[in-house]
């Protein structure tokens, strides 16, 4: 069940109060997100409403892929080739969109990506990407930040483009960056706009096979050098000056806070990789700096 609060802040983001009834509920952390993707696999992720670093908001289960969400009602268009396969970045983009098409005739399939890289997992497409019949399909693929600017997001772009024309046959795979600022998601655009739907289907129309030129290597985040690799003791140092940390009798590591090492259920330390790496996050990094934390915390 919602909170008041919580369908309140999810309707502000053009979701249905009806959708976000179906798929989200109040955790103790925050909203949860309750997705099932295409093979039938489900997983949770939760918006936080205290988070350590305000860009770093949602945790998930970790060393798993992430799920692809489908939003109730599209189970079936999913599998139906005839339909436009459209995926959304984000767990609000995701509702957003799919409330905007409710009740509207349209030949859209909608599935969710969960960060540019939502469909792959050890440098693998993931499960649910590989459960999504795209052979002889159009797809677009509608994302939150901007291509011609943030590397990560274009390597992604790119890797998922070869991947589902070169090797599942798709018969073309289209962009659609977001206008505005880089953090607006397809909520925030949907929210904003006197007819969501008419909105929606204008950026699925607008969408474009180029890519455009490469954006130069840049690394904003001290956990990685200028090419973007792992700085791992740097990372380390870093973690370790910000947290107390110790590792619990089931070598797994535990995060002081409020009085308490947290743990396990909690998902802190979780938390603390992923607000950490941001937009870099890779299931692989964090299996890194968790091998080296335990290495440090060994008693």
């Amino acid at each position: 069940m919602l909170s008041d609060d919580h369908l309140n802040y999810l309707t502000s983001h053009a979701i249905s109060a009806d959708l976000a009834e179906a798929v989200c509920e109040t955790t103790p952390e925050g909203i949860g997100f309750n997705f099932t993707g295409p093979t039938g696999r489900t997983a949770q992720q939760v918006r936080l409403d205290n988070p350590r670093d305000p860009d770093a908001k949602y945790i998930g289960p970790a060393g798993v892929a992430s799920v692809m969400p489908v939003p109730p009602g599209h189970d079936d268009a999913v599998h139906d080739l005839t339909k436009t396969l459209v995926m959304v970045e984000g767990s609000k983009g995701i509702l957003a969109a799919a409330s905007a098409l409710v009740g509207q005739r349209h030949d859209y399939a909608l599935v969710g990506l969960l960060g540019c890289w939502g469909w792959s997992h050890q440098q693998r497409p993931s499960e649910d990407l590989l459960g999504l019949p795209v052979r002889g399909r159009d797809v677009v693929v509608v994302l939150d930040a901007d291509m011609s600017d943030n590397r990560a997001v274009w390597e992604a772009a790119q890797s998922l483009q070869d991947l589902l024309t070169s090797v599942r046959g798709a018969r073309s795979v289209k962009f659609r960056s977001l206008p505005g600022r880089d953090k607006e998601g397809t909520d925030d655009i949907l929210s904003m706009s006197d007819d969501p739907h008419e909105t929606f289907v204008g950026l699925v129309d607008s969408a474009t096979a180029r890519l455009g030129r490469r954006p130069a290597a840049t690394s904003t985040n001290r956990f990685f050098d200028n090419r973007g690799s792992l700085q791992v003791q740097t990372a380390m140092n870093i973690l370790f000056g910000m947290y107390e940390l110790a590792q619990t009798a089931e070598q797994t590591i535990a995060v002081y806070r409020d009085g308490l090492y947290r743990n396990g259920e909690s998902r802190e330390w979780q938390g603390v990789v992923s607000r950490a790496l941001g937009e870099q996050f890779r299931e692989a990094h964090y299996r890194t700096i968790n091998f080296e934390a335990l290495t440090r915390t060994k008693q």
